[in-house]
């Protein structure tokens, strides 16, 4: 590090992986990694990494949906 600074920081990161078809528009090299099946994120979190590192991969875009900006806003995802 160049200019350390002294205190917590609290720092978060994102796994990329190829863009899929639905991405590729709006960013053509990468899109963050999706993990949707229980076990999986179970064994991204916790699992060794010689298993782990097999997962990263892009979403099928098939699962995913476009839409214009007004009306994501409406949804909620959580």
């Amino acid at each position: 590090m160049k200019n350390p600074r002294a205190g917590d920081h609290e720092l978060f990161g994102f796994l990329t992986c190829d863009a899929n078809e639905i991405v590729k528009p709006i960013h053509s090299k990468a899109m963050p990694v999706i993990l949707t099946d229980p076990a999986e994120i179970e064994l991204w979190l916790t699992g060794e990494w010689k298993d782990a590192k097999q997962l990263p991969r892009s979403y099928p875009s098939d699962a995913m949906m476009l839409l214009p900006r007004e009306r994501a806003e409406e949804l909620t995802l959580f």
